[in-house]
């Protein structure tokens, strides 16, 4: 499985195009950069889904246009899922740089925690981590978690935004350290990073989650 990681935006939001030889899903198109309009000319056809980790604009920005080009499944829980159609949900009646242009209905697919996805050879488990927004997930795929806005290296996600719960992000981050499996990390923003370290060195969950196993 190849992992390629784009960063875009005002705010350095992380797009990833995870892929196999036959198939791959996009995970937070930020916006439209040079680099994804690369890969998707040459690779398009193996694209099955769009997959969304929240709500917020600076990660979905070119769903609209990802949807019109490749006609695949918009994936996001169904809590976050009017950002698809709603400034005031994602907000980028905020930002208006943005320029975010809605996505028609009947391209998402909502999903809840714990459900199971394949798009061609590519296996994906959602698991529901509110928090940051109140429909936030993360992706695993294989042995790498995709947690959006959800868990950075040394770091969280906000809760200050409407829907941020931090009493539900304690929660989510147990939830993440209870896996007992180490795995990689690709957060929202910024560098990957490992679970087997964040539950080590990560001050949101030594300090406020009683971690089982987190020296393992």
């Amino acid at each position: 499985m190849k992992i390629t990681t784009i960063e875009s935006g005002p705010m350095g939001a992380n797009c990833y195009i995870v892929e196999t030889q036959s198939s791959a899903v996009i995970i937070d198109p930020g916006f439209m950069t040079a680099q994804l309009e690369g890969y998707l000319l040459n690779s398009r056809n193996k694209v099955k889904a769009v997959l969304l980790t929240h709500r917020h604009a600076d990660h979905m920005v070119a769903v609209f246009q990802l949807s019109e080009l490749l006609n695949v499944p918009i994936v996001v829980h169904k809590q976050d899922s009017e950002c698809l159609f709603d400034v005031s949900v994602n907000l980028a009646d905020l930002m208006p740089q943005y320029n975010f242009v809605p996505t028609k209905r009947g391209r998402e697919k909502c999903v809840s925690d714990g459900d199971e996805l394949s798009f061609g050879d590519i296996k994906i488990k959602v698991l529901h981590t509110p928090g940051h927004t109140v429909g936030g997930v993360c992706y695993i795929i294989d042995d790498k978690i995709f947690s959006g806005d959800t868990l950075f290296k040394g770091s969280v996600g906000r809760t200050d935004l409407p829907t941020g719960d931090f009493s539900q992000l304690k929660k989510s981050l147990e939830k993440l350290c209870n896996i007992s499996k180490d795995r990689e990390v690709y957060p929202g923003h910024g560098v990957k990073t490992r679970l087997s370290f964040e539950k080590q060195h990560n001050p949101y969950l030594s300090e406020f989650v009683s971690c089982k196993g987190c020296g393992d």
